[in-house]
């Protein structure tokens, strides 16, 4: 008995949401981690390294991501799911004994390679899953799984987390409830068409494939758009609260509050209708939009202006990353959703080395500027995917 299905006429399957389950935990896994850097210095490690010691995870999913997208399609994806879930609870758990800097770089590779395992199964899986004309809907609530575990699990630490032991029993404790989604992920029925072109469950890209994809005009403009949206975003981020410190913002964390409640509330509310915008136009917009909203935050030195600036920003992310997204999944589906990730994980990268390079010459507010520029260049190179190919048209335009 083929224990494949075809592909559902609609969206909201056991399969869907079974998927979107896993990764919303998985999410929550991550967000355990934004108090790392505390659980760093009361390992008395040296303060140069914690850098490298949080991208770890984010280096191993750069390495890992394009080496495995090419290789996934519906018939493997949920091996690869399993063994993406296995090593994270495994990895949450060898925690306790990584003390050290080379024992805990070690611990993050092997995080990180098992969430990307985890979250490329998860997305090859969840394209066979998605109708004709939801791409839009299906990965705007596939965002919101991502983003829902950010917004509640840090204000969490804060409360229960106050030494080594305490983070370290967190993480076990979270290493348990991620084994929880095993029995789902063994349950789940991969579509026929995940993840191919072709829409064969065991076919495999090969090289050749995979070179004349990226050599598509219109696919790497994509992907450099998509960096530079995360390169913006991470900015905007990592170097928020000194600069809230620094502009004699009282409470600058509730910039975050704002961001996620805005980008929450947009994707809930404008679901529906994101498979019905022109997705090229709005990205550009919204590009455009995060860029005026940058030099905003550079000059926002009253909480009024900080809140006005992070509404707006949450507003445009909202809407843009869902639309990045459905934009990578009509071009190309699987493949190119998958490696749109690297992006985003060069991003997590690029963003924040190159950010401390322009603040430590120019200030916050030369930082700022710099973040809006790179905004704006990504909004130049999604305006070239206007000028697409015929068989893209209807893809873009929905």
């Amino acid at each position: 008995m083929d224990v494949n299905k075809a592909v559902p006429a609609n969206l909201y399957t056991k399969e869907f949401l079974g998927l979107n389950g896993i990764i919303l935990l998985a999410s929550g896994i991550l967000a355990v981690f934004f108090q790392l850097h505390l659980y760093l210095t009361w390992l008395h490690i040296n303060p140069q390294w914690f850098g490298f010691i949080i991208g770890a995870d984010s280096l191993a999913m750069i390495i890992i991501q394009p080496l495995l997208s090419p290789f996934l399609h519906g018939g493997n994806g949920k091996k690869w799911m399993i063994t993406g879930i296995l090593i994270m609870v495994v990895t949450l758990f060898v925690y306790r004994i990584a003390t050290d800097f080379a024992s805990m770089v070690a611990v993050r590779l092997l995080q990180g390679a098992g969430f990307i395992c985890l979250l490329s199964a998860v997305m090859t899986l969840m394209v066979g899953n998605i109708p004709e004309g939801k791409s839009g809907e299906a990965f705007s609530l596939f965002a919101i799984a991502r983003l829902v575990p950010y917004a509640l699990i840090p204000p969490l630490m804060s409360h229960f987390v106050n030494n080594t032991e305490d983070f370290v029993g967190v993480l076990s404790l979270s290493g348990l409830v991620l084994a929880c989604s095993l029995p789902v992920a063994f349950l789940l029925r991969p579509a026929k068409s995940s993840g191919l072109m072709t829409g064969s469950r065991t076919g495999r890209l090969t090289a050749q494939e995979l070179r004349a994809n990226l050599k598509n005009r219109k696919i790497v403009l994509l992907f450099a758009a998509t960096l530079l949206l995360y390169s913006g975003y991470t900015i905007i981020f990592f170097f928020l609260e000194g600069y809230g410190k620094a502009s004699g913002i009282a409470r600058p964390g509730l910039f975050f509050t704002i961001v996620t409640a805005a980008m929450l509330g947009i994707r809930l509310a404008g679901t529906v209708f994101f498979d019905k915008m022109n997705k090229v136009a709005v990205s550009i917009w919204s590009m455009i939009g995060m860029a005026a909203a940058s030099i905003m935050l550079a000059h926002g030195t009253s909480m009024l202006l900080f809140s006005v600036t992070g509404f707006t920003f949450g507003i445009l992310r909202g809407i843009s990353m869902p639309l990045f997204a459905a934009m990578a999944f009509d071009l190309y589906r699987g493949l190119n959703v998958n490696l749109s990730v690297t992006m985003l994980q060069g991003g997590f990268f690029l963003g924040p080395f190159l950010g401390g390079l322009v603040l430590g010459r120019f200030g916050y507010v030369g930082l700022y500027y710099f973040c809006a520029v790179l905004y704006v260049l990504g909004a130049i190179v999604v305006w070239h995917l206007k000028d697409k190919p015929e068989e893209l048209k209807e893809g873009l335009q929905r």
